[in-house]
């Protein structure tokens, strides 16, 4: 770039075409400097004064200018002024030129081939979901809405690609609260409880004490006041249990002792929550006694397992309990379906916990007897079928008496 001619055959060609490259992007960069929109930010990384105020010394600087100036070319410098700003280049050589000015030409535009996508309804960030630090609800919904019914495969990978960069933004959980209150969508709803979810299973650990607090205690008054609504999808209720007992698991028992008694208090509120907590405790037992390996570590595996059967007295009076009020109230039986329908849940549950519980306890209960009266009803039928199955499968008590040997009579007449 401008070199005298005798130089010029001491020059190989290889670094010859290195410097009509470097020439090339720093006219572009130079040029796009001039142009409105370029970054200020690369502007200010290119000031420089006699005063020594920025940190950009000796590599030249912009300053603003109404009037243009001829462009000129000095020994030792070279000055390229336009109607946007004068550029300094002193020590004649380019490339000591502040990599400030190519990455702002870059950055120049890439942001005007971004606004050109922009145009054409390609731009994966056109959504714009996240703004200033704030969540925008209907963009959310959008990007959601078109993922799932996009009329081409372009515009459904526009929104996939938006959705998974908020996915992987370490601090979008903090935007779940919000959209779970806000939004209407069911979907938008279960996007955000993956992002939580995620964040439960992958950096649950590095959060701050206070954070962990403060979303066990959203999801659990969440789960409460959800509970009271009726007509729900299946499936969000279903990820919001699956995400509280993410936390559960690697809170409970050291950092929540309380969780069973809260849950079996909490099932005297209402018949919706006293369903939805014989769901969770289902999903609990399954979680430790079936789905656990690979999921954590042995000895958690192991501290969950017996924690679980230390305190699962209560579970046990809980589902007796409450199948037995539909033997004490026949209406149950035949005309009250909520009521049925916790019923049932009760009896799903319970068989679960069969498959591990002590048989010294069912036996020192009248649940079998219970069972076997349930039994006729076609409602309860099948989950009865069940929880007796499991008993059977089961080896005989170590504590043999006379009442355990009348049940053995009882339930095999």
């Amino acid at each position: 770039f401008m070199e005298p001619r005798w130089q010029r055959s001491a020059v190989s060609s290889t670094t010859r075409k290195r410097h009509q490259w470097v020439a090339a992007i720093l006219g572009v960069s130079i040029l796009a400097a001039a142009l409105p929109g370029f970054p200020r930010q690369h502007r200010r990384l290119l000031q420089t004064g006699d005063d020594g105020k920025h940190s950009g010394r000796g590599l030249g600087s912009i300053h603003s200018c109404s009037d243009p100036v001829p462009a000129r070319i000095s020994q030792g410098s070279y000055d390229y002024n336009s109607h946007r700003g004068r550029l300094n280049l002193r020590g004649g050589r380019l490339w000591r030129v502040s990599s400030g000015v190519i990455a702002g030409g870059l950055a120049w535009l890439g942001r005007s081939l971004g606004q050109a996508a922009h145009a054409n309804g390609t731009n994966p960030s056109t959504y714009g979901i996240i703004s200033m630090g704030r969540i925008d609800i209907e963009k959310l919904e959008q990007a959601v809405r078109v993922f799932y019914s996009a009329p081409s495969e372009e515009i459904r990978k526009a929104a996939e690609n938006e959705l998974q960069a908020l996915q992987e933004d370490v601090t979008a959980w903090q935007y779940v609260p919000p959209v779970l209150e806000s939004t209407a969508s069911p979907t938008a709803k279960y996007f955000a409880l993956q992002i939580l979810e995620k964040l439960v299973k992958t950096r649950w650990k590095i959060l701050h004490p206070s954070q962990r607090e403060g979303i066990k205690n959203f999801l659990s008054s969440y789960i409460i006041r959800l509970s009271e609504q009726e007509g729900l999808p299946s499936s969000f209720v279903n990820k919001l249990n699956i995400v509280l007992l993410q936390v559960v698991k690697h809170e409970w028992p050291s950092n929540w002792p309380t969780f069973i008694p809260d849950l079996v208090n909490a099932c005297k509120a209402s018949q919706g929550l006293c369903t939805n907590i014989l769901t969770i405790l289902k999903m609990l037992s399954e979680d430790i006694f079936d789905y656990s390996a690979g999921e954590m570590t042995k000895a958690k595996e192991n501290l969950l397992k017996e924690t679980l059967t230390a305190e699962a007295q209560p579970i046990f009076e809980l589902c007796s309990n409450i199948i037995m009020s539909a033997v004490e109230n026949p209406q149950v039986m035949y005309q009250d379906e909520k009521h049925a329908q916790v019923v049932r849940k009760a009896i799903d549950t319970i068989a679960v916990y069969l498959r591990w519980l002590s048989l010294n306890i069912v036996f020192r209960s009248p649940l079998v007897q219970i069972l076997i009266k349930v039994f006729p009803q076609p409602r309860f039928r099948n989950s009865a079928l069940r929880c007796l199955t499991e008993i059977v499968a089961q080896p005989p008590p170590t504590a043999v008496g006379f009442e355990v040997d009348k049940t053995y009579v009882d339930l095999y007449t």
